[in-house]
């Protein structure tokens, strides 16, 4: 795409919909023709950016924030119907009963890792030439990461997906794991790489059909990883880590109006002298592989950069946290050292107080606001549209709060609702017209749910965070996205010149 390396973001607004979220017919969004289909109503509505969320492999709960790699893709993610257009499975489709309506990612994964051993099957039978010269181009040219994350999973396979500080001593790492491999953990650790070459094929070639509409591609790269990964693994010194190789503190959130005893994720903190000594080449990787695979990085959780919560291992809750530093400069300046056109996001939240504010305006970045959480009156509200500047990337609501109609039906309080119509005028259609406020905005670029621009209540919601079941599951039904909604919402664009 002709601006993708121009530093910056265009006026432009766009729509917030995960890939799992897409229709189709085999259990969770993936990236075949729906996706497509997706992107040819984005271009219609006038929208020139599609945000999507980690495209790490999620957990049992569906997380993508819980990845076991911070670098694979989401196998999940594979569609079915573009291998058998690349001829790597039967034409022969299987009767499936899969909802449609959500996810069970306790079901998706057992029916989607039965498709791709199959399809692995069949690659090794009848694979072309072109297609295992291919396969292992990937392999060398995405050796660094790839390597240490496809013998971890084939260990995980072994192991009935324990955690990795459980298995015997000899598999606890990398270096000696590779010398007691056997037939067995070869072909797994094989199968493993053709997942992850079938998602990157499947994705490289959605994002040049993204790019031929000229829109852009905003990714998330989450701050913290999970402890039972491969970063982990692969690299413990580099974690806070007891003897055992389980963390010693964990990451989390002080208390909150999202959850009054704090948020106490579990992820390990990093070790940030041994991150220095390396010059941060863990996180230079990190984003230069994601700025390979999208346009604009969003940096979840962007005030980790400046200080982290820090809670005792042992602790039920956050409560009994504590905030301690992080070396953001030295670790953003070392990343544009070598990326000096990465297009980043920091997902801030307004929280002048935290200095991650300070830190994102040092590098020139655009920060988040959130309309949801504009309407408490106070003069100082940088979520209101009034107090948005044109260095901000302005959402109506995101992944982890309600959707604009079900927070104006079940949460907003009465002062909120008072203020909300003070500023919008008779609440009609509360979701457009916060859609349209929002579009009136200096905003150098507008981010929609799209279950916002389709009016979608409570039961739409993406992610209650503190809540460790029922999330991540929503999806859109293939009727949902209409010419009239493109046309409407391509005009919205067109008025206010993005």
């Amino acid at each position: 795409m002709s601006n993708r390396r121009r530093p910056g973001l265009q006026r432009r607004s766009g729509v917030l919909l995960p890939i799992s979220a897409l229709p189709g017919p085999d259990g969770i969004g993936d990236l075949g023709p729906a996706a497509y289909h997706f992107v040819d109503w984005l271009h219609r509505a006038g929208q020139r950016a599609w945000q999507i969320l980690p495209f790490g492999i999620p957990d049992s709960t569906g997380s993508p924030y819980a990845s076991p790699s911070s670098e694979a893709g989401n196998w999940l993610f594979i569609s079915p119907e573009l291998l058998r257009r690349q001829k790597l499975l039967p034409v022969q489709r299987p009767e499936r009963h899969m909802a449609k309506r959500s996810v069970s990612y306790r079901r998706v994964f057992r029916t989607k890792w039965t498709l791709v051993r199959a399809s692995y099957r069949f690659f090794l039978r009848r694979g072309s030439l072109a297609q295992q010269t291919a396969f292992a181009r990937f392999r060398r040219a995405q050796g660094r990461w790839l390597e240490n994350f496809t013998l971890f999973q084939a260990l995980k396979d072994r192991h009935d997906q324990q955690s990795w500080w459980t298995w015997e001593s000899k598999w606890r790492h990398p270096r000696t794991a590779r010398l007691y491999l056997d037939r067995h953990l070869r072909r797994q650790i094989d199968f493993h790489a053709y997942a992850q070459w079938l998602w990157a094929e499947q994705w490289q070639a959605l994002r040049r059909y993204v790019h031929q509409r000229q829109i852009i591609i905003i990714g998330d790269l989450p701050f913290f990883v999970r402890a039972d990964s491969v970063d982990v693994w692969a690299h413990p010194e580099l974690f806070r880590l007891d003897r055992h190789g389980q963390p010693s503190v964990v990451a989390g959130v002080p208390p909150d109006s999202f959850a009054r005893h704090g948020q106490r994720w579990g992820n390990p903190l990093y070790n940030w002298p041994a991150h220095r000594r390396t010059g941060f080449r863990w996180w230079v990787e990190r984003f230069r592989l994601l700025d390979d695979r999208c346009d604009v990085i969003r940096v979840d959780h962007f005030r980790g950069l400046v200080h982290t919560w820090q809670i005792p291992a042992r602790a039920a809750t956050a409560r009994r946290g504590r905030w301690v530093p992080s070396p953001g400069q030295a670790l953003l300046r070392a990343v544009k050292r070598r990326r000096p056109q990465l297009n980043l996001i920091a997902e801030d939240l307004g929280s002048e107080e935290t200095g991650a504010d300070a830190l994102r305006r040092a590098f020139h970045l655009p920060t988040i606001r959130v309309m949801l959480f504009g309407w408490n009156g106070l003069p100082d509200n940088p979520h209101h549209p009034q107090a948005v500047t044109e260095d901000v990337v302005y959402y109506t609501a995101n992944h982890d709060t309600n959707t604009t109609v079900g927070g104006w039906r079940e949460e907003a309080k009465k002062y909120e609702r008072r203020n909300l119509r003070l500023y919008l005028g008779p609440i009609r259609d509360v979701a457009w017209q916060c859609l349209e406020a929002a579009a009136k905005t200096s905003a150098r670029l507008v981010v929609m749910p799209i279950q916002d621009i389709l009016r979608l209540g409570s039961s739409a919601r993406l992610n209650r965070p503190g809540r460790q079941r029922g999330n991540w599951s929503w999806r859109l039904s293939e009727r949902q996205l209409t010419a009239r909604s493109a046309d409407r919402l391509a005009r919205l664009a067109k008025r206010y010149g993005r």
